[in-house]
């Protein structure tokens, strides 16, 4: 059944009225404050320039912090894709029966908020945690899961794996059970099966998992703020310091606004690179 034309833009206005009202407007909110000016004594000056831009890419310490950013967040999105996929090559092998428990299983931590999640890693590896007690017993005293960038890594991979474990389970499901007989029929055994036949079928799954893992880490503060310590300091970190701490909201602005170009230029550069792969193959 077709809509009318009036209907069909009656039913397309909600949800375009919803994006411009919660990005639209707040981005160019912000990218005409990032154009502000700002003096310690003189708060926020209506002169445009572009100084705020010029302080976060040219100042070593926000040098550091974007640094920090990326090498976090992409070290956490690459580990929540194997551990995701892993997991969901693990239920996609599974019967049915066991699957649908195991589904439940992964979906569950979902129910519960990012930051009582992290809190439960700072029960974990804290001075009277198990993990204190494990690594005690077999000798590995200095190796410690808190206030470093090993835990903010670990409390990402915790909070984010499920979406991953979908978004490869979904894929796998497209797999036709003739195509693993098919394989196996010609000789192949189950590891290249993986790598030949679900690996490469898989592989949208992995990159779109990695990018949504990348986005959502780079906007998270609650999960570096507890799992850091004040240790390790994130861009969404010190996007609130400048707004609550020194006032600075020009500069906070410039923050967002450039961690928004960076996630979209990111997801940009993949589209296009799955672009030409898909390009490749068809001419092949």
């Amino acid at each position: 059944m077709r809509l009318g034309r009036r209907t069909a833009l009656l039913v397309a206005i909600l949800p375009v009225a919803v994006f411009v009202i919660y990005l639209v407007v707040p981005m160019i909110t912000s990218g005409r404050m990032s154009l502000n000016e700002f003096g310690r004594f003189t708060g926020i000056r209506p002169d445009m320039s572009l100084a705020q831009y010029r302080e976060i890419v040219t100042n070593d310490f926000y040098l550091d912090v974007w640094i920090s950013t990326l090498r976090v967040t992409i070290e956490a999105a690459a580990l929540t894709v194997l551990v995701g996929a892993a997991a969901a090559y693990g239920i996609w092998r599974c019967g049915a029966k066991a699957r649908g428990y195991l589904t439940a299983l992964v979906l569950a931590p979902l129910l519960v908020s990012g930051v009582v999640r992290a809190y439960g890693w700072v029960a974990i590896g804290g001075p009277r945690g198990p993990w204190q007690s494990v690594t005690t017993l077999v000798g590995l005293d200095g190796f410690k899961i808190l206030f470093n960038e090993l835990s903010v890594i670990l409390g990402f991979v915790n909070v984010f794996v499920a979406f991953v474990v979908i978004l490869v389970l979904v894929r796998l499901d497209s797999v036709a059970p003739s195509v693993i007989r098919a394989a196996q029929d010609l000789g192949a055994r189950q590891l290249s099966v993986i790598r030949r036949v679900l690996l490469p079928i898989a592989y949208p799954a992995f990159m779109s998992g990695f990018l949504l893992v990348f986005a959502l880490a780079t906007a998270s503060y609650s999960i570096p703020v507890i799992l850091g310590g004040g240790r390790v300091v994130m861009v969404a970190q010190l996007i609130y310091t400048e707004q609550v701490s020194t006032f600075n909201w020009p500069r906070a602005a410039a923050m967002g606004i450039a961690l928004t170009v960076l996630t979209v230029l990111v997801m940009l550069g993949y589209q296009r690179i799955a672009g030409r792969r898909a390009t490749v193959g068809a001419g092949a």
